[in-house]
């Protein structure tokens, strides 16, 4: 393998017990050639939020005006064909990028 950490080293390489690889070498950028070209179509679950208002009876009772439950997620899913990590990152080239981050959070909104 070569010295880079880049996406080539979990890709189909030329080697000797592997001589119909799709990939030349796994050290050198991928080329722009027909053969390698790919659809970087995708559908992405980019946001996604989820809040539960508490009952006011229950709110009144703790001494609160309202109170609000809530989580979000950011990145959550990718369906695409595009063998890198992610379409949209560096010209849709992934060997010197890393995916989207995925973010989640979570909180509690209370107000009295």
């Amino acid at each position: 393998m070569a010295a880079s950490s880049n996406w080539f080293n979990t890709y189909d390489v030329w080697s000797p017990v592997n001589p119909g690889a799709r990939y030349a070498q796994e050290w050198l950028t991928p080329a722009i050639e027909p053969e390698i070209l790919q659809s970087r179509s995708f559908v992405r679950l980019q946001d996604l939020s989820f809040a539960y208002n508490f009952d006011k009876s229950l709110i009144k009772k703790l001494g609160m005006g309202n109170a609000k439950l809530f989580i979000s997620g950011k990145n959550l899913l990718t369906f695409t064909k595009w063998d890198g990590w992610d379409p949209e990152t560096n010209q849709g080239i992934s060997s010197d990028a890393y995916p989207v981050m995925r973010s989640f959070t979570l909180g509690l909104d209370i107000s009295f």
